[in-house]
């Protein structure tokens, strides 16, 4: 077995390009693309908000029940990008759905076009048989994934 060390890599056509070769051998990825570029795992349970396990997320703020936003270290590099993220829910038997959604701006904007470069929010929301209503105390976790500037 071989073991490389190394700092850096930096493809040698493109600086910012590696292929890397599939796992079956007749396709190649871009190893640059296939990169989480930021994290977070939050937990809402506590009087302030705060990122207990994060990669790129210089600050979390808690903009009221159920309303987050992260601040990423180092930006995005275009207002489109892919967030992934999950949340606790209620116990086994409980009826009411929740839900985890990215917020592309501030909380007040009702009908975002783009996400923020600079950072990404998100709200966590319950519906029952009664009411629809955003939900304070989660526990949720985010990943993004996209180009850096």
């Amino acid at each position: 077995m071989s073991t490389i060390l190394v700092n850096t890599l930096t493809g040698t056509s493109t600086a910012g390009s590696i292929a890397v070769t599939s796992e079956g051998g007749s396709a190649t990825t871009n190893l640059q693309n296939g990169l989480i570029k930021a994290f977070a795992t939050i937990n809402a349970y506590t009087a302030i908000t705060e990122a207990n396990n994060t990669f790129n997320i210089s600050s979390t703020t808690d903009d009221g029940a159920g309303l987050w936003d992260n601040a990423y270290t180092n930006n995005m590099s275009a207002d489109r990008y892919s967030v992934s993220h999950m949340a606790t829910g209620g116990l086994d038997n409980d009826s009411t759905l929740r839900s985890v959604m990215v917020r592309s701006g501030a909380h007040t904007n009702s009908n975002p076009t783009e996400m923020l470069t600079t950072g990404c929010g998100f709200v966590y929301r319950y519906v029952n048989t009664s009411s629809v209503d955003e939900y304070g105390y989660a526990f949720c976790s985010i990943q993004v994934i996209g180009d850096l500037a």
